[in-house]
């Protein structure tokens, strides 16, 4: 079973809403490729930076 987009939007909003007080950022490594994986871990992003390297493959 896998973890879904809105279970992370959950995770996301429950950190934003701690009592201690929200994280500046919030890091979420998503898998290669433009596939399920990826929209759900993009799902509760506003904003995003695209970390690779300049692997022919990876691009």
């Amino acid at each position: 079973m896998g973890f879904g987009g809105k279970a992370l939007e959950w995770l996301v909003d429950a950190l934003k809403t701690r009592p201690e007080g929200s994280p500046d950022f919030i890091f979420i490594d998503c898998p290669a490729g433009i596939d399920a994986g990826f929209i759900t871990a993009i799902t509760p992003a506003n904003e995003a930076v695209l970390v690779t390297t300049p692997d022919i493959t990876t691009l």
